[in-house]
Parts: structure tokens; C-alpha cells; sequence
């Protein structure tokens, strides 16, 4: 969309939009009713009664899909005595097809100054995968309604093009996208606010504006007034969090998530990346895979030897790990693996839902802490033992302090303190003090159930083309099953 605005008040000090297909005359006197849009300068006696006009093109078909393309702008000076100047250039009597971003013009020996400058607005749209499948083109409608008005309408999100995501749901995978690159992000409601806003008070006049062409930047839709609905998001935040700030383009700096669900880390890799951070994917297999080779892994990339608490020094940035929800009949095992891993760690695994409350509160960290019993339902009892206790005298010590309620959680409690333990008792000499160390034991509160059911899905599930660049990282041999990365 272009816009004019001047430095002096033949404007009223305002912004306006140049409608395609349309033109404009400047000059001392206006222009005949009906026939052009035109701005008087009438106290300029270096200005001929009809000095220029702009030409602004009909959009072709077809360019509303895409990004790149916009209505041209023809320059013209009709044959003045004093000429146009045109981005610096004295012409007369010469016409000009204007192909930059901006240009300012000024009209005789005037001294105010013009300005023209191209307005991208492109909107990115999250459809569910039913809407995806109902046609050739699910966006026909929206394209039919914009493409006229230079709006730019599209499915893929395009950094640095895409200036809208629009979305029945807040939570999603090119939500998120937009928040980090300072987008916005709406409901379907903030087209129709648009639409009424380039339309024309009276249709049968050719002179009469739409509310745009009147005041662009008053009339132009607030888009936290339309914002999508609340959906899977673990705080609700007011609309004033949704606005674009360009420094969460860093949010997630020095972190490192770690996914085992690869369509969580095809949908989410694009923001963590493009907020500085990195994904990775451990290959999992479901039922079959062990806490030790998860937690190897994850120590692996934290770069550290064997298990138990980050100690990383990071200063609260590091590895995260995100929760895995398995399928029906992985259900049970999944939750054991995601309590067996949180505890050999001692950090909290974090659901998906979280990455947007990180990304509005501009603060990671929040993603990343240690352990706490509220997190898992469990709570530390400082045991005295000796250091030389086996794999199975864990367990049964464990198991002791476990209501017969609990048998599942029982063992992924046993299993995960033994496992830490054992792995360090090997890794330093016995000592022959007693010491004392902090054995988890679960609250008989019965299984484990999640907070956050997940995440929005994106709809079309296409993963939003990185910024960054995505160099794979080696993968140590004597790791098993170890995944990919992608910065």
C-alpha cells in the first residue's frame, strides 16, 4: 500500500493512502469534480494550475499472492515552466515509473516537500488442516477481498514480509514466529475492521474517500484490538503483552531445547532458532528407549560426563527438555520416561504450551529450573547411607517411602535415583564416610497428569522458514539414539 504525507499543511499534517487504479493531480487549482483526487497548492506562485499528477496502477492479477510485488507509481511533470524535482532530479515536461521503496518530489521552486513510501502488509494465515484440504486454494476468499487494496495474502510465513499472522488461536507455531519478529497477530476480525477502512463512504462518487485516504495512520485497524481467542496458554496475558518488541528477536539465546516428538520439533524449531536458540531432535522409540540413553544424550549436549543436576554455569541458560506425550498405548510409559528423565536431572521438563509466555514475557529463563516437589509430586527426604549402596538397595530404599498405590512410580522413582547415583559412584572413589543424599520420593497423590494439554497446531504444519542458518551438529557414536539439531 503506498502513502503520501508532506511537511507542510496542504495535507492537514496527516498520512493518507493512494489507492490503486487511481490518480492524482497537484497543482494551484483542483481538479474538475469527479474526475481526479487532487491537492492544491495554491499560494505557490512557482506552481503551474495543473503540475503533476501521480498515476497509481490497478494491481495485476494474481500479485496478491505475491510478497514482493506492488502497484507501480507513474511520476509525470506536465510540460511546467518551472519543472518537478523527483528524488533530487529536476525534470519537465517527462515522465517517470517510480520502482523504490520511497521517493520525495517537490513541484516548481516550492520548498515542501512530498513523500511517497510503500506500506507492505501481508498477511500470513494459520488454517486448520480441514480448511487445507477444501480446495485448490483455501485463501480465494481472502485474496478476493485484498488483492485489490495491494494486501498480500499467503500461507507459508515469510520472515521479513509477513506482517500479520492471522489465526482462530493465539498459540501457535507462526504466532509465536511473529511475536519474536515483532508481528502482530490477529483474528479474522481485523480484516474486516481493514476492509471497512479502504472502503469509500459513498460508492456512487467518484471523489468520495474511504477512511484511509482521509487519515491513514488514525483510521488504520488496532490490531490488539483483534487479538485471536485464548487458548492452550499457561497465563493468561493482557492485550498490551501482544505488542511487536523488537528484542525478544533474542529471547532464546544460549538455550538449547531438546525434543523427542519430531512433530513438536518441526513445528517449533523455526521460533526457537529465529529467537537465537537451538532444537535438537533425540530419536526416540517408543517403548524401547531408556532413561540412561535420553539422559546422555541431554548431558552430552549440556557438555558435561555422566548424570545427575546440570552444573553447566550458565547463569540460568542451558538445556531444556520438552515434554513427550505418546500415543494411547505409550500413554503410561511416556509419562514414566518424562518423570525418570526430570528426576535423574533434576530439572522440570517443560510443555510445549510454555515457549509463548517465555517469548511475551521476553524471558526465558522461566523455562528452565531446577526440580520442585510441587513440579512433580515428589519431595526430598535426606536419607544417611552408605556410598557403596547397589542399583537394587536404591530402588528398595525408594520403594519404601512409596504407597502400594503407586507401583508404576514407585520404580520410575527408584530406577532414576539409581541410575544418577550409580553412574557418579563410578565416575569418583568410594569414600569411607557416610554421606548424606537427597533420595526423590513421590507423594501418593496416584499418577501423573499434565497441566497443559499442548500446543495450537499451526494448522498446515508447515514449518516457517528460518532466519539463521542450520548447521547439523556431530553426534557422538557412543550415544544411543541420538537425534539431529538445527540452529
Amino acid at each position: 500500500m503506498w502513502t503520501l504525507d508532506c511537511d507542510a499543511d496542504i495535507l492537514a499534517g496527516k498520512r493518507i493512502w493512494l489507492r490503486p487504479g487511481k490518480k492524482y493531480l497537484f497543482g494551484r487549482t483542483l481538479a474538475p469534480k469527479g474526475k481526479n483526487s487532487s491537492f492544491q497548492l495554491k499560494d505557490e506562485k512557482s506552481v503551474s494550475r495543473q503540475h503533476l499528477t501521480l498515476t497509481v496502477s490497478n494491481v495485476k492479477p494474481g500479485d496478491g499472492s505475491f510478497v514482493h510485488t506492488r502497484s507501480e507509481i507513474t511520476f509525470k511533470d506536465e510540460a511546467t515552466k518551472f519543472g518537478s524535482v523527483i528524488d533530487g532530479d529536476r525534470i519537465k515536461d517527462e515522465t517517470r515509473v517510480l520502482k523504490k521503496d520511497e521517493h520525495v518530489f517537490k513541484l516548481g521552486k516550492s520548498e515542501h516537500t512530498f513523500r511517497l513510501k510503500w506500506h507492505p502488509v501481508v498477511f500470513t494465515f494459520s488454517l486448520s488442516s480441514k480448511e487445507m484440504k477444501a480446495g485448490k486454494d483455501p485463501l480465494v476468499t481472502y485474496r478476493t477481498r485484498l488483492e485489490d487494496l495491494d494486501i498480500k495474502v499467503i500461507i507459508p510465513y515469510v520472515i521479513d514480509a509477513t506482517t500479520h499472522v492471522v489465526s482462530s488461536k493465539r498459540n501457535t507455531a507462526k504466532g509465536l514466529q511473529a511475536l519474536i519478529n515483532a508481528k502482530h497477530v490477529v483474528a479474522e476480525t481485523y480484516i474486516d475492521a481493514l476492509i471497512y477502512a479502504t472502503t469509500p463512504e459513498n460508492l456512487d462518487e467518484l471523489e468520495s474517500l474511504s477512511p484511509l485516504e482521509e487519515d491513514f495512520d488514525t483510521n488504520w485497524p488496532n490490531a490488539l484490538e483483534h487479538l485471536p481467542a485464548k487458548s492452550k496458554e499457561p497465563n493468561e496475558r493482557p492485550s498490551e503483552y501482544f505488542v511487536p518488541k523488537p528484542e525478544r528477536s533474542s529471547v532464546f539465546e544460549g538455550y538449547t531445547f531438546v525434543f523427542y516428538d519430531p512433530a513438536q520439533f518441526e513445528t517449533l524449531q523455526a521460533p526457537i532458532t529465529n529467537g537465537g536458540g537451538k532444537a535438537l531432535e533425540f530419536t526416540l522409540n517408543p517403548g524401547k528407549t531408556t532413561t540412561e540413553e535420553i539422559v546422555r544424550y541431554v548431558k552430552s549436549v549440556a557438555g558435561e560426563k555422566g548424570l545427575g543436576e546440570f552444573e553447566d554455569g550458565s547463569e540460568g541458560k542451558g538445556v531444556v527438555v520438552v515434554r513427550f506425550r505418546g500415543k494411547k498405548e505409550f500413554a503410561e510409559w511416556a509419562a514414566n520416561l518424562d518423570t525418570e528423565v526430570s528426576l535423574a536431572l533434576g530439572q522440570r521438563l517443560i510443555e510445549q504450551s510454555e515457549f509463548m509466555d517465555a517469548i511475551l514475557m521476553n524471558d526465558a529463563s522461566m523455562l528452565r529450573r531446577p526440580l520442585l516437589p510441587e513440579d512433580e509430586d515428589c519431595e526430598i527426604l535426606p536419607i544417611t547411607r552408605p556410598s557403596t549402596l547397589t542399583t537394587h538397595e536404591l530402588i528398595d530404599a525408594g520403594s519404601l517411602a512409596l504407597t502400594s498405590q503407586q507401583p508404576v512410580r514407585a520404580a520410575a522413582v527408584g530406577r532414576a535415583t539409581a541410575l544418577s547415583e550409580d553412574i557418579m559412584e563410578t565416575d569418583r572413589p568410594a569414600e569411607p564416610e557416610v554421606s548424606k543424599t537427597p533420595l526423590r520420593r513421590a507423594r501418593a497423590r496416584g499418577a501423573v497428569v499434565s497441566r497443559f494439554k499442548g500446543f495450537d497446531e499451526d494448522d498446515d504444519f508447515s514449518a516457517p522458514v528460518s532466519s539463521r542458518p542450520a548447521p547439523v551438529e556431530s553426534q557422538m557414536d557412543s550415544i544411543p539414539n541420538s537425534g539431529r539439531s538445527h540452529r
